[in-house]
């Protein structure tokens, strides 16, 4: 992993300023491997969505933990904020999962800088002391 926190100040895509950066493009195939085995021990699914671009690699690594019978569908991101990404990205796919018989729809990011709703779940969570800075 090289270079997956950096010092520099810079607006988040919530708008906000942040004083380091948490860069998941510096996260290996090896890394997203085990992150998505994590994920899988927690979770079965039966399909899997990564928000566009930070989500598109785990989806990729989570795919081949795919239980096509399971009615859980998981929706992926590697940073939440505010989670404006992921609320978006839930009213754009909820019609189409549940018509292909998907009764559960449960998001999962690799880092959280803020809180996160119930329906989503974080493997690692920063301490709000980190969250952002104005």
């Amino acid at each position: 992993m090289n270079n997956l926190f950096i010092q520099q100040r810079f607006q988040m895509h919530s708008g906000g300023f942040s004083d380091f950066k948490i860069e998941c493009d510096a996260l290996s195939e090896a890394d997203l491997d085990t992150l998505a085995f994590l994920i899988s021990r927690k979770f079965t699914f039966g399909g899997v969505y990564g928000i566009p671009r930070g989500g598109v690699a785990l989806q990729k690594a989570l795919e081949k933990y795919i239980t096509p019978e399971n009615k859980t569908f998981l929706l992926v991101d590697d940073v939440f904020t505010t989670g404006g990404s992921m609320f978006e990205a839930k009213d754009k796919i909820l019609d189409d999962i549940t018509q292909q018989g998907f009764d559960k729809l449960q998001g999962v990011v690799l880092f959280a800088r803020g809180e996160t709703p119930d329906w989503i779940q974080t493997v690692l969570h920063l301490d709000p002391l980190f969250w952002q800075n104005d």
